[in-house]
């Protein structure tokens, strides 16, 4: 058998390279543990109330450039419990002062949108009454994003921008 063949079908170790560019040996679950984008994170539970709950702060770079301060999110949940998850994408960039966000509802409606500050934009999902907990995901850039638990309130966030 060859180094690169796999008897059973299914990879046990992976090898790779380091940041300095030295040879590992890794499992593919290792893998997906440090890697954020590949999974959902639970930040918010279910609520009897609709409440404004920050997911995510995204740092501006300082830069003018769009290609800096991006984000794309998965996020799942935030609507009533009694229908199915919502699943939504949102895309969000800030390019030359000006901020431009998409959002592509797969299942369901979820409000959500983002309050933009002098160093950071935060990105906010409206939960409905008796929601469904709220799951998101970080797809790509991760130096600067955040995922952030338990940061919500009743009223709408000073500055917010709903995202249609």
């Amino acid at each position: 058998m060859k180094e690169n063949e796999i008897a059973s079908g299914v990879a046990i170790k992976v090898r790779g390279l380091d940041a300095n560019g030295n040879s590992i040996v890794t499992s593919p679950q290792q893998i997906v543990d440090n890697t954020s984008c590949l999974q959902l994170k639970q930040l918010y539970g279910t609520y009897a109330e609709s409440y404004y709950c920050k997911i995510v702060t995204m740092t501006l770079s300082g830069s003018t450039e769009g290609n800096l301060d991006n984000i794309v999110l998965e996020i799942i949940g935030g609507n009533a419990y009694t229908v199915p998850n919502s699943l939504l994408y949102l895309s969000l960039v800030c390019h030359r002062e000006t901020v431009k966000a998409s959002k592509n509802s797969i299942i369901g409606t979820l409000s959500i949108g983002y309050v933009k500050n002098d160093t950071s934009i935060d990105i906010w999902v409206k939960t409905a009454s008796y929601s469904n907990s709220i799951y998101v995901s970080i797809l790509g850039r991760q130096d600067r994003n955040a995922l952030i638990k338990n940061v919500f309130q009743k009223d709408v966030p000073e500055g917010y921008i709903e995202i249609n």
